[in-house]
């Protein structure tokens, strides 16, 4: 009978705390307390996702042509028109469509594509590059007013210069393709955050 009782004397002993039972950490309290505050703050602050929708001008279809290539790159104007494409049909509910059933086109020019080197090893030898482009783009309605333009939008991506050109071929045009994408969400930003 002793035994019995000390088992249950055990048992209730774990259920209390005193054995390997363990009540909840005070400091996860303080951790829980933490997040909150952050997230209240954060919340009141007016953060929050950006809104798609509206389109400045009432536009509802866009036409989005190859833009018009002045610069030595190859295939670039095709590369910036599908970035553009791209963050239009992400962001927006303008329907993409050809420029005869278009409400506005969105046309440009490249205006230059520069590389230069920005790391060298001794005096012949580059070790990092860096592509620069620049950009003039202009909204235009169907009955040709301008409604509205930038000028002189440019982006700089560096690349390595590798041993062998091919690579550092590659890793030139993966920098081509970033500063693509870049200026692309930049005319998005400035066309929309400017109405």
């Amino acid at each position: 009978m002793l035994r019995k009782n000390w088992s249950i004397l055990w048992f209730s002993r774990q259920r209390l705390g005193t054995g390997n039972f363990r009540f909840p950490d005070p400091s996860s309290n303080f951790q829980i307390s933490i997040l909150l505050l952050f997230w209240l703050t954060f919340s009141a602050c007016g953060y929050r996702f950006a809104e798609s929708g509206d389109f400045p001008f009432q536009i509802r279809r866009i036409c989005i042509p190859p833009l018009e290539n002045r610069s030595t790159e190859t295939g670039a104007d095709a590369i910036f028109a599908n970035h553009l494409i791209s963050e239009f049909s992400r962001n927006s509910d303008l329907l993409l469509t050809n420029r005869d059933e278009a409400d506005a086109v969105l046309s440009g020019k490249i205006r230059s594509v520069s590389v230069s080197t920005i790391s060298r090893k001794g005096s012949h030898t580059s070790l990092e590059r860096q592509i620069r482009i620049t950009v003039d783009v202009e909204l235009i309605a169907s009955d040709e007013e301008t409604l509205w333009s930038a000028r002189g939008i440019s982006e700089r991506e560096a690349y390595a210069v590798e041993s062998d050109k091919a690579a550092t071929e590659h890793n030139r045009r993966q920098a081509l393709l970033v500063v693509s994408e870049r200026i692309a969400e930049i005319v998005y930003e400035r066309l929309t955050n400017n109405f």
